[in-house]
């Protein structure tokens, strides 16, 4: 007998003694109802003694009393108990005689069912039947006055048992301990549950209950019986019967074995339905069994997160894929320091953990995770949370995908879209969106520079040794470039012939210098040909602290020294900050015909009020408008610098002249129409032309035989009239000029126009 089941035996036989003492020896038929439960049935030995609740119990126990106050002597008792799960059943027989002796001793027998706590829930006392024996119990029989009493007493007890019967939970039968099992008695409730009759289970079965069993469940049956008894003499079985619709159902079997007064042997069992319960158990089961499947066969990794306890639970995938044992106690202290996650991913990795432990529904982010032998496998894990009844999150379940190929082909296909194809460095998109990006890391020490490096005179070793050549420069100049830089910085293509290298966390300047003249002087080594002349470069740089400036700032600094730097002969490294504290006007001061302005910052709009200012105090407007070409003609970068006007009315002639070093002047006896020349110049007063060729075959032969590539021209106005224009040539290649720059030059001409037409006013004068 189990453990748990003797203790709830001698428990009821401690209760029964109790109540036998109270009910026969103290009398105290008040206290009596504390021990009853509230749907209590009791059947007496009085003719009408039978209550159905607690209320009619202790109305009986009352009428009772008055009958009758004093107490009995207990001459002689029995007790047994039968416990089960929900109930237990104490009974037995005794003999009880009055202590007045005005009545005759009570010989009775009973049976008590009690609840699971110990609560009367059914009282049976009775007579024995006049045809016990004397060795079972009794020794008197009672007299029974006729038959009619004798049909009385028969269907009150057939009452009785009904309602014990209706009181038991489930279904109730007895059966004997043989082959078949034969049924001995079987309650209507027993009937109730199967649909049978009783004669339809004696003619069907022939009362042999291991008929009625499912026959597929028979030899489970009785070998779980026989292993059962080995143990005591209870059992308890799950097994199917057959119905009369001819369908099973699932019943749960917990009897006990009782031995007879002749020897023989009875199993005395309750019955309860639990089909439900059993499908409810083969759903989970079957649910259990494809979880167990889909992780098997599975790629993909399914982990569950217990937020609580801090544990970890992967499928079997996580060994197949990486080759040992996941964490699997204390994450969030073991993970963050684990090698098994990439260092560069573990914020990414610890977000999602702070995220679904606050609650977040959903999350989703991409890592990687190292294997056995080192390699790191890109992973994206999706994880979704699960709360308790009260809002709080308590566990997390997902799934790691397998994204190592999609990912390493989404990289390729990236580093194509962001890389120049001839030089393999960063375009000017994905370099201006990956410098502006580091500059907003607020976490930097230190300064950041800007470098932007052009190639001297790239075009004429296009025109000398043709674009083959010059593309295989560049690719040899990304490539001193990339050797030349730390893995920190970063290295684009800007423009034809123009790179840009951003250089993060340094300490000062002077570094800077050093790393951008030992760059230059790695690019001097390069020759596009054998034989041909080194190739230099010039370098423009600005130096910031973090914060100090967006990236246009920043790189419109850089771009301003880079035009110094050409602008003083190229070849060499010049620096924003360098030039950035000198007054502009004493820069311009330092500009003379000769213009050598190294480290000079001359900005478009500050030329037109320098030339307003020095034509203004001019004594002499020629001198002056002949040094202002040359200033101007420095500051643009262009060939030559020229005057064009009208003495007559009819034709133009060139009257004020500059030219770079190596340009040979125009033919002074040039003279242009005034009316045709008026003609190309379009509302604004401008006549713009960045690539000669297209023009007309007479304007085209003109300007080649002026060595005339590109030309930028702006009209002089004489009240409204066209006079004559000023204008600029590139000789050495094609140029563009931004508008920007266009518009600059306009306002510096209308002030050399207005000046020129001052100085001839006066001049015409001096004539009348």
């Amino acid at each position: 007998m189990k453990r748990e089941q003797f203790n709830l035996k001698q428990a009821a036989l401690a209760f029964a003694d109790k109540l036998i003492e109270l009910y026969f020896i103290d009398r105290r038929l008040d206290r009596l109802p504390a021990y009853m439960n509230e749907k209590i049935s009791w059947i007496g030995t009085g003719e009408n003694e039978l209550c159905q609740n607690l209320m009619e119990a202790k109305q009986a126990l009352k009428a009772e009393l008055k009958d009758y106050s004093g107490s009995f002597i207990i001459r002689q008792r029995q007790v047994y108990a039968v416990p089960f799960d929900d109930i237990c059943i104490v009974y037995g027989m005794l003999e009880a005689e009055p202590e007045d002796k005005l009545f005759a001793i009570e010989k009775l027998r009973f049976s008590i069912v009690l609840d699971k706590e110990l609560k009367l829930l059914h009282l049976h006392f009775s007579y024995p039947d006049m045809d016990q024996k004397a060795a079972h119990y009794y020794v008197e029989s009672r007299d029974r006055s006729n038959l009619q009493d004798l049909k009385q007493t028969l269907a009150l007890r057939s009452r009785q048992l009904e309602l014990l019967n209706n009181s038991l939970p489930g279904s109730a039968h007895q059966c004997r301990k043989d082959a078949h099992f034969t049924l001995i008695t079987m309650s209507d409730s027993f009937l109730s549950m199967f649909g049978y009759t009783r004669e339809e289970i004696a003619n069907r079965f022939h009362n042999h209950y291991i008929e009625m069993v499912y026959p597929n469940d028979r030899s489970m049956m009785l070998s779980m019986i026989h292993k059962q008894l080995k143990k005591g003499s209870d059992i308890e079985l799950e097994y199917r019967v057959l119905c009369k619709s001819g369908k099973p159902i699932w019943v749960l079997d917990k009897g006990r074995l009782l031995t007879e007064r002749d020897g023989s042997e009875t199993f005395f069992s309750l019955l309860i339905e639990i089909t439900q319960r059993k499908q409810a158990q083969e759903a989970l089961r079957l649910s259990l069994e494809r979880y167990q499947v889909i992780m098997d066969q599975a790629t993909d990794i399914i982990f569950e997160w217990d937020i609580a306890r801090d544990t970890l639970f992967f499928s079997p995938n996580w060994y197949k894929k990486f080759g040992y044992a996941a964490i699997s106690k204390q994450i969030s202290q073991r993970i963050p320091v684990s090698e098994n996650i990439h260092p560069d991913d573990m914020h990414a990795f610890m977000r999602i953990m702070k995220d679904t432990a606050a609650g977040v529904p959903y999350s989703e982010t991409e890592f990687r995770i190292r294997d056995r032998q080192g390699k790191y496998h890109w992973c994206r894990i999706r994880a979704t949370a699960q709360f308790d009844a009260d809002g709080k999150a308590i566990k997390a379940v997902g799934v790691i995908l397998d994204i190592d190929d999609e990912k390493r082909q989404h990289l390729v296909l990236l580093d194509m879209a962001q890389k120049d194809a001839l030089t393999g460095l960063y375009n000017k998109a994905a370099i201006d969106s990956l410098v502006a990006a580091r500059m907003q890391n607020c976490e930097a020490s230190g300064k950041q520079a800007l470098l932007i490096l052009d190639v001297d005179h790239f075009k004429s070793v296009n025109d000398t040794y043709g674009h083959l050549a010059g593309d295989s420069l560049l690719a040899s100049v990304a490539a001193v470039i990339k050797s030349q830089i730390r893995s920190s910085d970063l290295a684009g293509r800007i423009g034809g012939d123009e790179f840009l290298i951003y250089m993060a966390s340094i300490n000062d300047e002077e570094n800077v210098l050093r790393k951008a003249e030992k760059l230059l002087s790695a690019l001097e080594e390069l020759t596009p040909l054998p034989n041909a002349l080194p190739i230099t470069c010039s370098i423009g740089a600005a130096v910031f602290s973090y914060g100090e400036g967006d990236y246009h700032t920043f790189f419109q600094c850089a771009d301003q020294a880079l035009y110094i730097r050409k602008k003083s002969g190229r070849k060499g490294v010049t620096f924003y900050q360098a030039v950035k504290e000198c007054p502009s006007d004493h820069l311009m001061s330092a500009v003379n015909e000769e213009s050598n302005i190294d480290q000079v910052e001359i900005m478009e709009e500050q030329l037109a009020q320098y030339a307003f200012r020095k034509l203004y105090a001019a004594k002499d407007i020629h001198l002056t408008i002949e040094r202002l070409l040359g200033i101007i003609g420095h500051a643009y970068d262009v060939s030559r610098v020229y005057i064009f006007e009208s003495n007559d009315g009819h034709s133009c002639f060139n009257t004020f002249e500059w030219c770079a070093k190596g340009i040979k002047p125009m033919n002074s006896s040039i003279s242009v129409s005034l009316a045709e020349t008026a003609q190309r110049f379009d509302e604004q007063g401008l006549f713009y032309c960045a690539e000669v060729k297209p023009m007309s075959k007479h304007y085209h032969s003109y300007l080649a035989a002026q060595d005339c590539c590109s030309l930028l021209q702006c009209a002089i106005l004489d009240e409204g009239e066209f006079a004559g224009y000023v204008g600029f040539d590139e000789c050495r290649e094609h140029r563009v000029w931004e508008s920007k720059q266009i518009a600059a030059f306009k306002l510096t001409a209308d002030v050399l126009s207005a000046f020129l037409m001052k100085l001839r006013l006066k001049q015409a004068l001096k004539i009348k």
